[in-house]
């Protein structure tokens, strides 16, 4: 239950359920209740399904480097990667101070927009960049209980580069072993 009280000229609300206590200040009381109506039913729901809410994408980040990509071989290029996504604005937000839940496939299809068009990043890039939010949203639905459903399963994958097909010529062969010193035999 609610409860709501007049300070210097703002209403402050405490709320108060199943052990979760928040409060907020706010201008007006008509303010005031909907913000503590919202926001019991959120903590209520949060009770019923089990979905822990309130945490922010860099909440995400940091228990998944602690305890998935940790055991990784490229531990280091995820965090390095984590690190970044976290940082990068999107609708004047930084992603990691987001929070899970609204975190929607709008946003993602943004962010993926702008890594594209502004930063000038590839297409497989990005992928790779989505292929490990996936996995941290999946890792935060499925085991953490963090959210509901996993966003990037509705965004888009941009498409890939075309693949690199070269053979080294018979020039860059001679040169190359010229500067290398390399006649040709095999020996001591």
């Amino acid at each position: 239950m609610a409860s709501f009280e007049k300070r210097s000229g703002a209403w402050r609300v405490f709320v108060a359920i199943k052990g979760v206590r928040e409060s907020a200040t706010f201008a007006t009381k008509a303010e005031a209740q909907a913000w503590a109506s919202e926001r019991e039913t959120e903590i209520r729901k949060s009770a019923k399904t089990g979905i822990v809410s309130g945490k922010t994408l860099q909440d995400a980040f940091d228990r998944y480097e602690k305890e998935v990509s940790a055991h990784k071989k490229g531990h280091r290029w995820e965090a390095i990667r984590m690190a970044a996504i976290a940082r990068y604005g999107v609708n004047g937000v930084n992603l990691g101070a987001m929070k899970l839940a609204d975190i929607t496939p709008a946003v993602l299809g943004a962010w993926r927009d702008q890594r594209i068009s502004v930063d000038g990043v590839s297409g497989s890039t990005v992928n790779r960049e989505i292929k490990l939010l996936s996995h941290v949203f999946t890792t935060a639905k499925r085991e953490w209980r963090w959210m509901a459903e996993s966003p990037t399963k509705d965004v888009r994958r941009p498409k890939e580069a075309a693949h690199r097909d070269r053979l080294i010529s018979q020039d860059e062969i001679d040169r190359i072993c010229l500067a290398l010193g390399f006649d040709g035999e095999i020996g001591r």
